[in-house]
């Protein structure tokens, strides 16, 4: 599955540095181009400035909740599709992001099979 950076670029947004850089490496070791954001300013920021494919977007983040940044990403960017990582496994929260547009969520802590297949379905 190497060569995929020509194909997609992925956007991780988390405000847990350890995520981001686990996240990231796993990716890029994949073949991804991957940038984080620790925020939903440096996310939304990014996401003007680089062409993505996919955003992983953490639910629970201090300042911006990641369902209405979910809501702000898909009325900019309605083509990049949106996975949301969950610690807690609250469906009234997973069904709310979902009428939002969430393409998938991943429930941490992430399994990698299921984070690049999940990925790899985002991107394709």
């Amino acid at each position: 599955m190497k060569n995929n950076r020509s194909e997609a670029a992925i956007l991780i947004i988390d405000d847990e540095e350890l995520i981001r850089a686990s996240l990231r490496l796993i990716l890029e070791k994949q073949g991804y181009e991957v940038k984080t954001a620790k925020d939903a300013l440096s996310g939304l920021e990014l996401l003007h400035h680089h062409p993505f494919k996919a955003v992983l977007l953490d639910i629970r983040m201090p300042g911006k909740d990641g369902c209405i940044m979910l809501k702000e990403i898909r009325q900019a960017f309605p083509e990049i599709r949106v996975i949301l990582i969950t610690g807690y496994g609250n469906h009234a929260v997973e069904d709310a992001c979902r009428s939002h547009g969430a393409f998938n969520f991943l429930h941490k802590p992430v399994k990698i099979d299921e984070l690049l297949q999940k990925i790899k379905q985002a991107t394709h």
